[in-house]
């Protein structure tokens, strides 16, 4: 007797607490359990059985009986104790519940079943807009500088991005006879060889922490202290340049397998002209002085640079010998 607790079953205790609950477990047996048995003996001899419900006194037979029901989980516990559904009683509602606690197991573990397959499609969702995240912000960072690119995200207006950068350099410069090129190859092949030449040119823009401003046709710009301030950018741009004049080499016109060469012409800094000869290629198109810089445009922004500085660059890149 497992209720009430801590007394034993015999008469007189089942006489003072008739009115409570009872609950009564049978002794396991100590044999093995034989799964292979399908009969109702064997399965009964090796599992507890529960039997809960009232002790009822019958005075004029002198004697007690015992209204229970089975104790059980599912169906599972009630076919291995070898119980089945027609050993419920009809008065009561065992049945009903049994069958009910079932249903409700079953609308339960779909339930769990669907919600661990939503939590699954969600984990997906997620992985999948963090890559797209990622590919938007490649794809941002390449028309804008990361710093300006925070800052909207921040919440700033593009007006507000405006800054004035005391002392930067940029950088100008073009394919030599580039127009003498185009008529010589195919309109694919144009292409194809200016993404060779802008390939070579970002590289080195990364590896010199520089910023690529645009590229036009065959003109490339980028600047070197804005956004990001360099105490050093006009060496840093200037050693850039330098490459640039050796990285060309590896890019050909593909009919003719005829080297590319680029014009950067006079490096001018602070007014003073210096003449810097690699080879036989004098080169300038640098131009260090003051610039304001912002983003221009809603839909598609661009970071641009205005000021004298630009357009000094600019002619000496196009005054600029080969």
């Amino acid at each position: 007797m497992t209720r009430p607790l801590g007394y034993d079953l015999t008469w007189d205790n089942v006489l003072i607490h008739r009115n409570n609950v009872f609950e009564l477990t049978s002794v396991k047996s100590t044999e093995s359990i034989n799964k292979s048995s399908t009969t109702r003996h064997d399965r009964s001899m090796t599992h507890f059985i529960k039997l809960r419900g009232q002790m009822l006194h019958v005075e004029e037979w002198d004697c007690v009986v015992f209204l229970a029901t089975f104790v059980m989980d599912d169906l599972d516990k009630m076919y291995e104790m070898g119980v089945y559904v027609n050993d419920l009683t009809f008065h009561d509602l065992s049945r009903d519940m049994v069958l009910h606690g079932l249903q409700q197991n079953t609308e339960y573990k779909l339930a769990l079943d669907l919600e661990q397959g939503k939590n699954s499609r969600l984990e997906e969702i997620i992985q999948t807009l963090e890559v797209e995240q990622q590919v938007t912000d490649n794809l941002l960072y390449s028309m804008i500088p990361k710093e300006i690119a925070s800052s909207l995200r921040k919440g700033n207006t593009s007006v507000s991005l405006c800054e004035k950068y005391q002392d930067v350099t940029v950088l100008f410069s073009d394919v030599v006879n580039f127009a003498h090129i185009c008529h010589r190859i195919e309109p694919h092949e144009i292409m194809k060889t200016l993404n060779k030449m802008v390939k070579v040119f970002d590289m080195l823009c990364k590896e010199f922490k520089t910023y690529k401003v645009e590229t036009v046709a065959d003109g490339f710009m980028c600047i070197s202290g804005a956004p990001t301030y360099d105490k050093n950018h006009t060496k840093v741009l200037a050693d850039m340049a330098i490459e640039m004049l050796t990285v060309i080499k590896t890019v050909r016109v593909p009919k003719t397998k005829d080297s590319i060469n680029i014009r950067i012409g006079k490096w001018h800094c602070n007014e003073v002209v210096y003449c810097l000869l690699i080879g036989d290629y004098p080169f300038t198109g640098l131009h260090c002085g003051g610039v304001v810089a912002g983003l221009v445009g809603h839909k598609i922004p661009r970071y641009c640079l205005f000021g004298d500085t630009v357009n000094i660059a600019s002619k000496l890149e196009a005054a600029g010998k080969v």
